[in-house]
């Protein structure tokens, strides 16, 4: 049966971000040590850590005003760091989108298709990047993490947040992200009300056959590796299973993508072009900087990587795998 809805991810299935988020913060660290010569590039960094940590997001611009080591300069500096890292944002997103995409999106939409991104890039920094790649109007709707700061209001592009949890938000693999692209799509075709939730239509069941074998049980990533989607049995099923048998969900992380389609009961495009040209020293020193930067805590980075590395994951067999480019998977839709 031909998909008439695309799910993506966004960073590495768009666009190429593995240069894009480190050397961004870098550039504005660099504006900010003209200015405050005595501090070093690293006390910055390791600020941005516990900044971003305290504030639960690695992309909201009002990090840099709560830093030791900038709390006498003036407002100033703090626009001239926030500017120069969202110029460095775009020129590297610009540069990173995919060859392709934008051509295979736009044919999709012409042809009815429906098109949804589900990432883990901050509200206010991926409806950034949609205007700034032109996909507004082309893709209907992203599904990310929230930021303080209120997302771009873009017409025909709507935004909404990950579901919260007891520590913050949902976060990949877990199919409730794509449980509300599924009950969105169904309120938007009229086969359930719109005051529906979640909640109503689905539940989670914790399947150990899921675990991933080389990572310890009690894990705390274990909790959403093994959370699989199930229908509740009400009226609307049948139209809810058939809406889960039209998408096909693409990304370039066989962890976070193919199990996020896996526990979610989708078919699963392996985005392997996303994989390529990631050996760079440029690309090495971007991730460096993001590793010391970041406000996730550093053993579920630790776990998330190992997961990643695992046999088990390594294992999971993809529906479809994308090779060069996102436009091989014109033929599989309506």
């Amino acid at each position: 049966m031909p998909f008439s809805i695309l799910a993506l991810d966004f960073h590495n299935t768009i666009y190429d971000e593995t240069l894009e988020y480190g050397l961004a913060i870098d550039a504005a660290v660099s504006a900010c040590l003209v200015a405050v010569p005595s501090v070093t590039r690293e006390q910055i960094y390791a600020e941005l850590a516990i900044a971003n940590r305290e504030l639960g997001s690695d992309w909201d611009d009002d990090a840099w005003e709560i830093l030791p080591s900038l709390k006498d300069q003036n407002k100033t500096l703090f626009e001239k760091a926030t500017a120069t890292r969202h110029a460095k944002s775009k020129e590297l997103t610009l540069s990173g989108f995919y060859d392709g995409i934008d051509e295979t999106l736009t044919a999709l939409k012409l042809r009815g298709v429906r098109i949804y991104v589900v990432t883990e890039a901050a509200a206010d920094a991926g409806m950034r990047a949609i205007e700034w790649l032109g996909l507004n109007g082309i893709v209907d709707g992203v599904y990310s993490y929230p930021s303080r700061k209120a997302p771009a209001v873009l017409k025909g592009t709507y935004h909404k947040p990950f579901m919260p949890n007891t520590t913050g938000h949902l976060r990949k693999p877990h199919p409730f992200l794509l449980a509300a692209v599924v009950l969105d799509e169904a309120i938007r075709r009229g086969e359930v009300p719109a005051d529906t939730q979640i909640s109503e239509l689905f539940e989670i069941k914790q399947d150990e056959a899921l675990l991933i074998a080389e990572l310890p049980k009690e894990a705390p990533v274990q909790q959403d590796i093994t959370a699989r989607l199930v229908l509740k049995e009400t009226s609307y099923s049948t139209a809810l299973k058939r809406i889960l048998g039209h998408i096909l969900y693409v990304g370039d992380s066989k962890f976070r993508d193919g199990m996020l389609a896996r526990n979610a009961g989708v078919a699963f495009g392996y985005a392997a072009y996303g994989k390529k040209g990631h050996d760079s020293e440029a690309v090495r020193k971007s991730l460096d900087i993001m590793y010391a930067t970041t406000g996730w805590d550093k053993e579920i980075m630790k776990l998330t990587q190992e997961a990643g590395r695992s046999e088990t994951v390594s294992r999971l067999q993809p529906d479809f795998t994308f090779e060069n480019s996102l436009s091989e998977a014109l033929g599989l839709f309506i």
